[in-house]
């Protein structure tokens, strides 16, 4: 099971370090760190085709 999710966990990791090189943490911040619905709101759009 490890040898065959590897290649998606490899992946994933890879995706996650381009983010971070890439996106500054005060943008992510302001589109995510304020209120009560919206943030949640966007933060489900934003995940749903992650198991896709």
């Amino acid at each position: 099971m490890l040898l065959d999710a590897g290649i998606y966990l490899l992946f994933g990791i890879v995706a996650a370090g381009i983010l971070k090189a890439f996106l500054n943490p005060e943008h992510i911040a302001a589109h995510l760190g304020r209120g009560r619905f919206l943030p949640v709101f966007k933060a489900a759009i934003f995940g749903i085709p992650l198991p896709l």
